[in-house]
C-alpha cells in the first residue's frame, strides 16, 4: 500500500499548494505538494479553528468518488431535528446509503420530536448526522445519538462517574473501530477525566461522564460502545460490583449460556451474593452482583477467580476458567477477569458495534428464562429498549465480599470428591493442591481442564483468603 501510494503521489508532485489557506512556517517546511486528484477517506477527531483535521487516521483511497465532488461537511444543529421540515429519512432513524440529501420526507413522529428537543437542550452538535453507522440497518449517527439521549436516564445509573473505555467507530461500524480510555484532549468539557496511576507507575487521565451531555459528546466523537470499570471515580480502588461474564464457544447455542447463568446465580447466592443477569448484546450473559466498596481489587479478583475455578472443576464438561481458545471447545468461558483493576465490562443499555446493533440489556431472572438470544434488543428499536428498561428489577442490596469458605460451601461434594481442606489439610504450610481429580484423593494431578482453588485457611480476622493472598 505504501509503495503504491508513494508512486501515485510522486506522479502528482507540484511546486506549490493548490489551495489558498495559510500554513504555519513549520507546516510549509515539512510539506510535499501534490495536485488534488486523489480522494482519501480519513477518520479524525474534529476540525481545528484554522480548518485542519485533528488526530487524523488514513483509512484508504476512494476510487469511486471524483475529487471535484468532495466538499467540506457542515455540522447540523440538533435543534433542526425538532422542526422536521427537511428530514432526510423516515422510520426509526434509518437511511440508505443511496438516499439523496435533497429529498424531503415526512415529519418525524411526536416521540422523535421530543428526542430532538432534548438533544437541542443539551447543546451538542452532531456532525455528519446522516453518516451510516450500521450499514446492515441503515442506522445513522443522528439516530444513534437519539437512542442514547432517550436511554440516558436509565444508562447513567450505571455509567455516571465510572471510568470508561469507549469503542469508537468514527466512520461507522463497517470501518475501523478502536478502544479509547485515555483523555487525549479531543473531547468536549462535558467529558471529564480522572488521573489514575497505571501498573507501570505512570499517571494517565481516564475518561468518565456525569450526565447526558457528556454521554452525547462521546457519541458525537464516533462512540458506539461504553465499557465501565467495576469502581467509581469516588473510590477507584474498591469495586462496587462483581461481574461473572459467561462467554460461550461459537458452537454453543444461547440456551446453554442462559442455563449456565442460572447455575452461576445459585452458586453466588449460596456464597452470599445476590445477583441479576444482563444480556451482553453479543452472544453471552453477564451475572452481576453488587458489592459494598470495602474489599480492594486484589481480593475481589482472587475471590472471583476462585469462584470460577471451583465451578469449572465441578462442571468440567460445561465450563472452563482459562482464556485459551483451544480449551473452550464446546464449553463456556467463565470470565472472572472483569474483576481486576483497569478491566472493564460493557455497561447496561450500551449499543454493541456488531451487526444488528444489539443492546446490553439488564433483565430479571424471569425475563432471562424467556430470552432467546443475547442480542434480543436492538438500538434500531429504541421504543422496545425503553419498554424493557422500565421493567428493570430493583438491584439487590450491596453486601461486603463474602469470605472464601463460602465458595466451598456453595456446593457440598461427595466425601471422596472434596477439597483437601474440607477433609482436613495437614497444615497451612501444606503445598497448594493441583488440579483436582473427580473421585480421586483431591491432591493428585488432574486433566488440564480446570484448576481448583487452593487450600482454604481456618476462619480468622478479615477476609478469609487462601494462603497466597492472606496477610
Amino acid at each position: 500500500l505504501l509503495a503504491d501510494l508513494t508512486e501515485r503521489l510522486a506522479g502528482l508532485a507540484a511546486d506549490k499548494p493548490a489551495f489558498a489557506g495559510k500554513l504555519s512556517a513549520e507546516a510549509r517546511r515539512q510539506a510535499h505538494w501534490v495536485r488534488p486528484e486523489l480522494v482519501a477517506e480519513v477518520a479524525f477527531a474534529e476540525f481545528t479553528p484554522d480548518g485542519n483535521v485533528r488526530h487524523a487516521s488514513f483509512l484508504g483511497l476512494r476510487e469511486d468518488k471524483p475529487a471535484g465532488e468532495v466538499v467540506a461537511e457542515r455540522p447540523s444543529r440538533l435543534r433542526g431535528v425538532e422542526d422536521g421540515a427537511q428530514r432526510q429519512r423516515s422510520g426509526v432513524g434509518r437511511a440508505s446509503a443511496s438516499e439523496s440529501p435533497a429529498v424531503a420526507l415526512p415529519s418525524p413522529s411526536p416521540s422523535r420530536k421530543r428526542e430532538g428537543s432534548r438533544l437541542a437542550r443539551l447543546g451538542v452538535t452532531i456532525s455528519s448526522p446522516q453518516r451510516i453507522v450500521f450499514p446492515d440497518l441503515g442506522l445513522t449517527k443522528l439516530a444513534l445519538a437519539e437512542y442514547y439521549v432517550a436511554l440516558a436516564p436509565a444508562m447513567l445509573k450505571d455509567l455516571a462517574r465510572r471510568p470508561v473505555s469507549l469503542v469508537r467507530c468514527p466512520q461507522g461500524r463497517g470501518k475501523q473501530c478502536f478502544f479509547q480510555k485515555h483523555d487525549s484532549g479531543m473531547f468536549a468539557e462535558s467529558v471529564r477525566h480522572v488521573p489514575i496511576v497505571e501498573s507501570d507507575g505512570k499517571t494517565e487521565d481516564y475518561l468518565y461522564v456525569e450526565d447526558a451531555a457528556g454521554l452525547l459528546a462521546c457519541v458525537q466523537m464516533g462512540t458506539i460502545e461504553f465499557h465501565g470499570w467495576g469502581s467509581t471515580v469516588d473510590d477507584l480502588e474498591r469495586p462496587d460490583r462483581l461481574v461473572i461474564d459467561l462467554d460461550p464457544d461459537e458452537g454453543l447455542d444461547f440456551a446453554a449460556c442462559r442455563d449456565a447463568a442460572f447455575l452461576v446465580r445459585d452458586r453466588l447466592k449460596a456464597a452470599g451474593l445476590a445477583s441479576l443477569p444482563m444480556l451482553s448484546g453479543g452472544k453471552g450473559v453477564h451475572v452481576v452482583a453488587r458489592l459494598q466498596p470495602a474489599a480492594e481489587w486484589p481480593a475481589v479478583k482472587a475471590w472471583s477467580k476462585a469462584f470460577a475455578e471451583r465451578l469449572a472443576a465441578d462442571e468440567p464438561q460445561r465450563f472452563v476458567a482459562v482464556m485459551t481458545k483451544a480449551r473452550r471447545k464446546g464449553r463456556i468461558f467463565i470470565d472472572y477477569l472483569r474483576n481486576q483493576r483497569g478491566a472493564t465490562a460493557v455497561l447496561p443499555y450500551s449499543v454493541r458495534a456488531r451487526e444488528g446493533a444489539g443492546v446490553a440489556m439488564p433483565l430479571s431472572w424471569d425475563d432471562l428464562a424467556e430470552a432467546t438470544a443475547a442480542n434480543r434488543w436492538s438500538a434500531a428499536d429504541p421504543a422496545a429498549v425503553l419498554a424493557q428498561a422500565a421493567r428493570r428489577p430493583k438491584a439487590p442490596r450491596a453486601v461486603v465480599l463474602p469470605g472464601w469458605r463460602r465458595i466451598a460451601a456453595a456446593r457440598i461434594p461427595a466425601a471422596s470428591d472434596r477439597h483437601p481442606r474440607e477433609r482436613g489439610c495437614p497444615s497451612p504450610e501444606a503445598p497448594a493442591m493441583g488440579p483436582r481429580v473427580r473421585g480421586g484423593d483431591g491432591c493428585g494431578r488432574a486433566p488440564a481442564i480446570a484448576t481448583a482453588p487452593r487450600c482454604l485457611p481456618q476462619e480468622g480476622g478479615g477476609l478469609d483468603l487462601p494462603w497466597p493472598f492472606r496477610a
